[in-house]
Protein backbone atom coordinates (compact mmCIF):
# COMPACT_ATOMS: atom_id res chain seq x y z
CA UNK A 1 0.00 0.00 0.00
CA UNK A 2 1.16 3.41 -1.05
CA UNK A 3 1.31 6.30 1.73
CA UNK A 4 1.14 10.00 0.51
CA UNK A 5 2.79 12.31 2.63
CA UNK A 6 0.51 15.98 2.53
CA UNK A 7 2.54 18.86 3.55
CA UNK A 8 1.11 22.07 4.24
CA UNK A 9 2.63 24.79 2.27
CA UNK A 10 3.22 27.80 4.12
CA UNK A 11 1.62 31.05 2.71
CA UNK A 12 3.76 33.60 0.85
CA UNK A 13 2.38 37.11 0.91
CA UNK A 14 2.60 38.80 -2.84
CA UNK A 15 4.52 41.74 -3.29
CA UNK A 16 1.45 43.48 -3.47
CA UNK A 17 0.11 43.26 -0.29
CA UNK A 18 3.51 43.91 1.54
CA UNK A 19 3.37 47.05 -0.52
CA UNK A 20 0.07 47.93 0.93
CA UNK A 21 1.04 46.65 4.24
CA UNK A 22 4.50 49.21 4.38
CA UNK A 23 2.00 52.25 3.18
CA UNK A 24 -0.29 51.72 5.83
CA UNK A 25 2.08 52.41 8.42
CA UNK A 26 3.49 54.94 7.12
CA UNK A 27 0.13 56.36 6.67
CA UNK A 28 -0.28 55.89 10.13
CA UNK A 29 3.04 56.93 11.14
CA UNK A 30 2.36 60.33 9.49
CA UNK A 31 -0.94 60.66 11.17
CA UNK A 32 0.35 60.35 14.53
CA UNK A 33 3.72 62.75 13.94
CA UNK A 34 1.23 65.05 12.32
CA UNK A 35 -0.92 64.82 15.70
CA UNK A 36 1.68 65.37 18.15
CA UNK A 37 2.67 68.30 15.88
CA UNK A 38 -0.69 69.98 16.02
CA UNK A 39 -0.80 68.50 19.73
CA UNK A 40 3.09 70.35 20.60
CA UNK A 41 1.76 74.05 20.78
CA UNK A 42 -1.16 73.47 22.94
CA UNK A 43 1.23 71.95 25.58
CA UNK A 44 2.98 74.63 25.20
CA UNK A 45 0.77 76.96 25.31
CA UNK A 46 -0.95 75.59 28.48
CA UNK A 47 2.33 75.03 30.24
CA UNK A 48 3.68 79.05 29.70
CA UNK A 49 -0.42 79.16 31.29
CA UNK A 50 0.57 76.95 34.13
CA UNK A 51 4.30 78.96 34.41
CA UNK A 52 2.63 82.30 34.97
CA UNK A 53 -0.28 81.39 36.98
CA UNK A 54 2.25 79.71 39.42
CA UNK A 55 4.70 82.41 39.19
CA UNK A 56 2.01 85.03 39.88
CA UNK A 57 0.78 82.83 43.11
CA UNK A 58 3.88 82.77 44.28
CA UNK A 59 4.50 86.61 43.92
CA UNK A 60 0.90 87.01 45.82
CA UNK A 61 2.09 84.71 48.27
CA UNK A 62 5.51 86.83 48.71
CA UNK A 63 3.63 90.31 48.76
CA UNK A 64 0.73 88.73 51.25
CA UNK A 65 1.17 89.78 55.02
CA UNK A 66 0.95 86.98 57.17
CA UNK A 67 -1.81 88.33 59.33
CA UNK A 68 -4.28 91.39 58.94
CA UNK A 69 -2.38 94.75 59.14
CA UNK A 70 -2.66 95.81 62.68
CA UNK A 71 -1.07 98.69 65.39
CA UNK A 72 1.52 96.40 67.37
CA UNK A 73 0.38 94.69 70.29
CA UNK A 74 1.66 97.29 72.68
CA UNK A 75 -0.27 99.68 71.31
CA UNK A 76 -3.35 98.04 71.53
CA UNK A 77 -2.44 97.11 74.87
CA UNK A 78 -2.02 101.09 75.76
CA UNK A 79 -5.44 102.06 73.78
CA UNK A 80 -7.33 98.71 75.91
CA UNK A 81 -6.04 100.59 79.23
CA UNK A 82 -7.18 103.77 78.06
CA UNK A 83 -10.73 102.60 77.87
CA UNK A 84 -10.59 100.26 80.73
CA UNK A 85 -9.01 103.22 83.29
CA UNK A 86 -11.44 106.38 82.14
CA UNK A 87 -14.98 104.39 82.02
CA UNK A 88 -14.73 103.08 78.74
CA UNK A 89 -18.10 101.24 78.47
CA UNK A 90 -19.63 104.41 79.64
CA UNK A 91 -18.19 106.74 77.52
CA UNK A 92 -20.61 109.06 75.15
CA UNK A 93 -19.90 107.39 72.08
CA UNK A 94 -17.52 104.02 71.94
CA UNK A 95 -17.84 102.47 68.43
CA UNK A 96 -15.83 99.86 67.47
CA UNK A 97 -13.65 99.73 71.11
CA UNK A 98 -12.21 96.64 71.78
CA UNK A 99 -13.24 94.82 68.55
CA UNK A 100 -10.71 92.39 66.86
CA UNK A 101 -7.18 93.24 66.30
CA UNK A 102 -6.73 94.87 62.85
CA UNK A 103 -9.49 96.70 63.40
CA UNK A 104 -8.10 99.58 65.65
CA UNK A 105 -7.79 102.66 63.34
CA UNK A 106 -11.40 102.22 62.88
CA UNK A 107 -12.22 102.80 66.69
CA UNK A 108 -13.95 105.90 67.03
CA UNK A 109 -11.48 108.96 67.77
CA UNK A 110 -8.49 106.83 66.54
CA UNK A 111 -6.54 107.97 64.09
CA UNK A 112 -3.53 105.87 62.26
CA UNK A 113 -0.97 106.57 59.94
CA UNK A 114 -1.73 105.80 56.10
CA UNK A 115 -0.25 102.43 56.26
CA UNK A 116 -2.33 101.42 59.55
CA UNK A 117 0.76 100.65 61.57
CA UNK A 118 0.45 103.26 64.26
CA UNK A 119 -1.42 104.96 66.06
CA UNK A 120 -0.68 109.21 65.41
CA UNK A 121 -4.00 111.04 66.75
CA UNK A 122 -6.52 110.28 69.68
CA UNK A 123 -9.58 112.85 70.35
CA UNK A 124 -12.37 111.68 72.72
CA UNK A 125 -13.19 115.56 73.15
CA UNK A 126 -16.36 115.71 75.68
CA UNK A 127 -17.16 111.88 76.10
CA UNK A 128 -17.75 111.56 78.91
CA UNK A 129 -14.12 109.80 80.32
CA UNK A 130 -13.87 109.27 83.87
CA UNK A 131 -10.83 108.18 85.95
CA UNK A 132 -6.98 108.98 85.16
CA UNK A 133 -5.41 108.55 82.17
CA UNK A 134 -2.78 105.56 81.99
CA UNK A 135 0.46 105.59 80.63
CA UNK A 136 0.33 106.22 76.99
CA UNK A 137 4.28 105.72 76.87
CA UNK A 138 3.49 102.60 74.08
CA UNK A 139 2.37 105.17 71.08
CA UNK A 140 5.41 106.35 70.25
CA UNK A 141 4.20 108.08 67.07
CA UNK A 142 1.20 110.05 68.35
CA UNK A 143 0.83 113.52 67.17
CA UNK A 144 -2.46 114.80 68.83
CA UNK A 145 -4.24 113.85 71.99
CA UNK A 146 -7.31 115.78 72.48
CA UNK A 147 -9.61 114.88 75.91
CA UNK A 148 -10.91 118.12 76.52
CA UNK A 149 -13.94 118.54 78.25
CA UNK A 150 -14.34 115.24 80.28
CA UNK A 151 -14.18 114.33 83.91
CA UNK A 152 -10.55 113.42 83.66
CA UNK A 153 -8.64 113.66 87.24
CA UNK A 154 -5.04 112.75 89.06
CA UNK A 155 -1.71 113.81 87.12
CA UNK A 156 -1.37 113.61 83.58
CA UNK A 157 0.75 110.64 82.36
CA UNK A 158 4.61 111.72 81.22
CA UNK A 159 4.88 113.24 77.98
CA UNK A 160 8.76 112.34 77.42
CA UNK A 161 7.85 108.78 75.46
CA UNK A 162 5.84 111.13 73.01
CA UNK A 163 8.78 112.76 70.99
CA UNK A 164 6.33 113.21 67.86
CA UNK A 165 3.66 115.11 69.95
CA UNK A 166 2.00 117.74 68.15
CA UNK A 167 -1.24 118.99 70.13
CA UNK A 168 -1.81 118.36 73.95
CA UNK A 169 -5.38 119.61 74.78
CA UNK A 170 -7.01 117.93 78.30
CA UNK A 171 -8.63 121.76 78.96
CA UNK A 172 -11.84 121.75 81.16
CA UNK A 173 -11.28 118.34 82.96
CA UNK A 174 -10.49 117.59 87.19
CA UNK A 175 -6.71 116.94 86.25
CA UNK A 176 -4.18 117.77 88.67
CA UNK A 177 -0.45 117.52 90.09
CA UNK A 178 2.32 119.12 88.34
CA UNK A 179 2.32 120.53 84.74
CA UNK A 180 4.13 117.74 83.02
CA UNK A 181 7.87 118.18 81.19
CA UNK A 182 7.42 119.52 77.83
CA UNK A 183 11.50 118.61 77.53
CA UNK A 184 12.19 116.76 74.07
CA UNK A 185 9.39 117.60 72.38
CA UNK A 186 10.71 119.45 69.04
CA UNK A 187 7.24 119.03 67.65
CA UNK A 188 4.78 120.65 70.21
CA UNK A 189 2.89 123.15 68.80
CA UNK A 190 -0.36 123.78 71.32
CA UNK A 191 -1.14 122.90 74.88
CA UNK A 192 -4.43 123.69 76.03
CA UNK A 193 -4.55 122.89 79.79
CA UNK A 194 -6.71 125.37 81.09
CA UNK A 195 -9.55 125.32 83.99
CA UNK A 196 -8.05 122.61 85.63
CA UNK A 197 -6.46 121.74 89.12
CA UNK A 198 -2.76 121.63 88.01
CA UNK A 199 -0.75 122.72 91.05
CA UNK A 200 3.05 123.36 91.08
CA UNK A 201 5.58 125.43 88.51
CA UNK A 202 4.96 125.66 85.32
CA UNK A 203 8.10 123.73 83.31
CA UNK A 204 10.91 125.53 81.22
CA UNK A 205 9.73 126.14 77.45
CA UNK A 206 13.06 126.75 75.89
CA UNK A 207 13.74 124.76 72.80
CA UNK A 208 9.61 124.31 71.72
CA UNK A 209 10.69 126.22 68.45
CA UNK A 210 7.52 125.22 67.00
CA UNK A 211 5.03 126.62 69.75
CA UNK A 212 2.29 128.57 69.12
CA UNK A 213 -0.36 128.30 71.57
CA UNK A 214 0.52 127.32 75.45
CA UNK A 215 -2.38 128.33 77.87
CA UNK A 216 -2.63 126.81 81.29
CA UNK A 217 -4.89 129.48 82.78
CA UNK A 218 -7.37 128.72 85.65
CA UNK A 219 -5.44 126.77 87.55
CA UNK A 220 -3.10 127.09 91.05
CA UNK A 221 -0.10 127.04 89.34
CA UNK A 222 2.64 128.74 91.38
CA UNK A 223 6.14 130.65 90.98
CA UNK A 224 7.54 132.45 88.36
CA UNK A 225 6.82 132.51 84.26
CA UNK A 226 9.02 131.06 82.29
CA UNK A 227 10.68 132.32 79.56
CA UNK A 228 9.27 132.99 76.50
CA UNK A 229 12.64 133.98 74.74
CA UNK A 230 13.79 132.00 71.39
CA UNK A 231 9.55 131.24 71.19
CA UNK A 232 9.49 132.84 67.56
CA UNK A 233 6.44 131.23 66.44
CA UNK A 234 4.36 131.73 69.97
CA UNK A 235 1.58 133.88 69.02
CA UNK A 236 -0.65 133.09 72.35
CA UNK A 237 0.12 132.66 75.95
CA UNK A 238 -2.42 132.51 78.65
CA UNK A 239 -1.44 131.91 82.45
CA UNK A 240 -4.02 133.69 83.98
CA UNK A 241 -5.42 133.53 87.12
CA UNK A 242 -3.17 131.48 88.93
CA UNK A 243 -0.50 132.35 91.44
CA UNK A 244 2.44 133.10 89.48
CA UNK A 245 4.52 135.80 90.71
CA UNK A 246 4.74 138.48 87.79
CA UNK A 247 7.59 140.98 89.02
CA UNK A 248 8.36 141.73 84.97
CA UNK A 249 6.61 141.58 81.72
CA UNK A 250 7.93 138.34 80.06
CA UNK A 251 10.57 138.75 77.00
CA UNK A 252 7.74 137.41 74.43
CA UNK A 253 7.92 138.30 70.69
CA UNK A 254 6.26 141.05 69.63
CA UNK A 255 3.49 139.05 67.86
CA UNK A 256 2.83 137.22 71.05
CA UNK A 257 -0.22 138.11 72.94
CA UNK A 258 0.30 136.92 76.75
CA UNK A 259 -2.29 137.06 79.23
CA UNK A 260 -1.31 137.13 82.78
CA UNK A 261 -3.90 138.82 84.83
CA UNK A 262 -5.54 137.48 88.07
CA UNK A 263 -1.75 136.40 89.17
CA UNK A 264 0.29 137.91 92.28
CA UNK A 265 1.40 141.33 91.79
CA UNK A 266 4.25 142.17 93.85
CA UNK A 267 1.44 145.18 95.51
CA UNK A 268 -0.88 142.22 96.33
CA UNK A 269 1.58 139.99 97.67
CA UNK A 270 2.78 142.72 100.24
CA UNK A 271 -0.73 143.82 101.10
CA UNK A 272 -1.53 140.06 102.01
CA UNK A 273 1.51 139.50 104.13
CA UNK A 274 0.38 142.70 105.94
Amino acid sequence: MTFFRLTARRRVPSLEAHLIHQESIAMNSSHSLRAAARARPATRIWQRLFCAALGAGTLAALAAPDEPTAIAASERRALLALHANTGGTQWSVRTGWLGPRGSECDWYGVRCDDARRHVVAIDLTNNQLRGRLPPLGALTQLQELRVSVNHLEGPLPSLQALPRLRVLRANNNLLGGPVPSVRGLPDLERVVLANNHFEGYLPPLAGLAQLREFDVSNNRLVGAVPSLAGLDRLRRFDASFNRLRVTVAPDAGAATVVDLHGNLAPRARAAARS
